[in-house]
């Protein structure tokens, strides 16, 4: 959650309008929605109002917490992936060591069409797993 979120979060959980706020930190009620839309962050001085006025860490409200997310993500997606291309290549190899068969031409369409369709075959797993 960004820095706009946050205060957005902390003024409506305490049920407060953005005027409220504003007279609170000596600041216009724009310069509330610009910090909560992430157009503008407030100054060190407003950052350590909005602290104590919600009593709430300064590190724990300067924290990005999705800042490390869409990497982690990307790492899974691409691990995932090495995994479905692995199980396509497990139905090649022996298809191509056996290909006196129908079977083992079954083998070879269904190993290709694996690792073709390996990216959507990925997001099925996710959306599945989500």
């Amino acid at each position: 959650m960004q820095l706009g979120e946050k205060i957005k979060h902390l003024r409506q959980s305490n049920k407060m309008s953005q005027s409220d706020l504003a007279k609170s930190l000596h600041v216009s009620y724009q310069a509330i929605s610009n910090w909560e839309r992430n157009k503008s962050y407030p100054d060190k001085e407003n950052i350590i109002m909005i602290s104590n006025l919600f009593n709430i860490p300064l590190d724990e409200l300067m924290r990005d917490e999705q800042k490390y997310t869409p990497r982690s993500n990307s790492l899974l997606k691409y691990n995932l992936q090495n995994v479905v291309i692995l199980i396509g290549a497990l139905f090649i190899v022996p298809s191509m060591i056996f290909l006196s068969n129908e079977l083992s031409m079954l083998g070879l369409l269904l190993g290709f069409s694996i690792i073709s369709f390996s990216d959507y075959i990925v997001e099925f797993i996710r959306n599945f797993k989500n």
